[in-house]
């Protein structure tokens, strides 16, 4: 979410100083939208990762566990790490953009 913030001042304020901006409102309800939907499939996966792996603990006390089980959790830590790596872009691009308004925008040099 760091990474997403990040991106969304970086967008928002060289557009805000430059008076380019003419639908605020409607911009900032897709951006709180996208910002629930991000939590919400972040909070998702990080809730069933856990239960997966609270089960495959359990399933696997004193035993082997069963090989779905520890693919299911392997592919899960597989879509978390990619929600990561998308986190990471985010924040990339708004470094990215932030160098670029600072010397670019007679308003931030």
């Amino acid at each position: 979410m760091f990474g997403f913030k990040y991106w969304v001042i970086s967008v928002e304020v060289p557009l805000i100083l430059g008076g380019k901006i003419e639908n605020q409102r409607s911009r900032e309800m897709w951006y709180t939208a996208l910002n629930f939907f991000m939590i919400a499939v972040n909070t998702f996966f990080c809730v069933w990762v856990s239960f997966a792996r609270y089960k495959l603990s359990v399933e696997s006390a004193g035993m082997a566990a069963p090989r779905s089980l520890v693919d299911l959790v392997s592919d899960l830590y597989h879509v978390i790490t990619a929600l990561l790596f998308i986190s990471a872009i985010f924040l990339a691009d708004a470094l990215r953009r932030i160098k670029k308004s600072l010397t670019t925008n007679p308003h931030l040099i």
